[in-house]
């Protein structure tokens, strides 16, 4: 609104394609101030001085580190200050790992109830469960049968594999 000059602006969205709704929002200069001064320390803290702000657990964050640091180097340095936050990503894991467990109990159930039919619903949910055909390309068998073709046609990604064990 600052850039446009705008006094309003309008955010539409459309739920499941069935339910339209928008808000207005009007201009509020306290919020408009406290915006421009964040970008304002970002671009002096991090665009200026070439700093990549810290971490936010975003899968951007992830993308973003993942491209940053592609490459490797067979260093080894002290891992200190991270015991705290190791064990809590230790814990996480495990309240993860048992939060997946029931989340796949209840779409078993779901598909259990299903059984041969595509879908159901009722007034807050719509379960689909339709058969999907997919192409995949054999590469075991080509790389038997047509050495040379698969060395053509082969592609070498790099990437970097993050792991924690216990020491």
């Amino acid at each position: 609104m600052s850039v446009c000059g705008a006094d309003a602006w309008y955010i539409a969205v459309l739920i499941y394609g069935r339910e339209f709704k928008f808000q207005r929002i009007e201009r509020d200069e306290r919020i408009q101030s406290d915006l421009i001064q964040i970008e304002k320390d970002f671009w002096e803290s991090h665009v200026l001085k070439h700093k990549m702000p810290g971490p936010d657990g975003s899968k951007l964050a992830d993308s973003v580190l993942a491209e940053y640091f592609k490459d490797s180097r067979e260093t080894s340095i002290p891992l200190s200050g991270f015991d705290g936050k190791l064990a809590r990503r230790e814990e996480l894991a495990e309240g993860i790992e048992k939060l997946e467990t029931e989340k796949r109990l209840i779409e078993q159930e779901l598909k259990l109830y299903l059984g041969e039919a595509e879908t159901a619903e009722n007034a807050r949910y719509r379960v689909s469960w339709k058969q999907v055909s997919s192409s995949r390309l054999d590469e075991k068998r080509l790389k038997e049968e047509r050495p040379e073709i698969y060395e053509q046609y082969k592609k070498t990604i790099k990437s970097r594999r993050f792991t924690v064990k216990a020491a």
